[in-house]
């Protein structure tokens, strides 16, 4: 039976493999007075002049439609954007890397 990873477990792998590729990135650590919605990670690399908006979630986590708009919204400014959970990190790695 294979193990469930928790969303945080899940976001921290991420921060790692987003520092070991060399992004700088910024996370709400508290939310409560926070716009809804807005992604966990915004990652930046400054020599690749690229802007990451990172929504994570577990397997079967879903998106509030507040989230689902940031990230359209992101998306139509010409920022990649994306729901990522474990399934996808190796593609994602391989993206940033």
């Amino acid at each position: 039976m294979k193990q469930r990873i928790t969303e945080k477990a899940f976001q921290s792998t991420v921060i790692k493999a987003l520092r070991v590729a060399g992004y700088t990135y910024y996370h709400t650590y508290n939310s409560i007075r926070s716009v809804k919605g807005f992604p966990d990670l915004i990652a930046l690399h400054e020599k690749k002049r690229r802007v990451l908006a990172i929504e994570v979630k577990t397997e079967t986590g879903k998106l509030t439609p507040e989230q689902e708009e940031w990230l359209r919204l992101f998306s139509l400014c010409g920022i990649e954007s994306e729901v990522l959970r474990p399934s996808g990190f190796d593609e994602f790695w391989e993206r940033i890397r």
